[in-house]
């Protein structure tokens, strides 16, 4: 279930910033996250073929996702990890309680991706890289703007 819940996750921080200028700079560093994945996916193709899913809740979501139907050719970096560590780096702006939360919801999407098969661990740190330099690059200049300073 937590690598399902990493598409709804990446969308989390709009529930707590909605302005509308918060919301432009989270949109466009989820664009620009996937365009930097979607690059890497046409010049390094990196292919990490996942075995059958095997009961729970993803092996029932996971092949009802067309897109995921892919043959593995998704690999680096992880999308999944680079939109997650750019959701949870505006969420940990929240509250300490949010914070908490977000981060061990992150910590479950991050795992997932090991853990069924459909990312190498060399896709972890780099997912990582890609979300939090566009967290840093496009998000944290208007949070900063506003005076949004880290919960924690």
């Amino acid at each position: 279930m937590p690598y399902t819940l990493g598409y709804a996750y990446a969308l989390a921080p709009a529930l707590f910033f909605p302005e509308l200028h918060f919301f432009r700079r989270g949109a466009l560093a989820l664009l620009a996250t996937m365009a930097v994945c979607f690059v890497f996916f046409l010049t390094v193709p990196v292919r990490c073929v996942p075995p059958p899913l095997e009961g729970g809740l993803d092996a029932l979501l996971l092949p009802r996702l067309p897109w995921l139907q892919d043959g593995g050719w998704n690999s680096f970096p992880s999308l999944h990890v680079a939109t997650a560590t750019l959701a949870l780096l505006s969420l940990l702006k929240v509250s300490r309680g949010v914070s908490v939360i977000a981060a061990l919801l992150w910590l479950a999407i991050v795992a997932s991706t090991v853990l069924l098969k459909r990312h190498y661990l060399l896709d972890l740190p780099a997912g990582i890289a890609v979300g939090a330099l566009a967290h840093f690059v496009i998000v944290e200049p208007e949070l900063r703007r506003s005076g949004v300073r880290w919960a924690w």
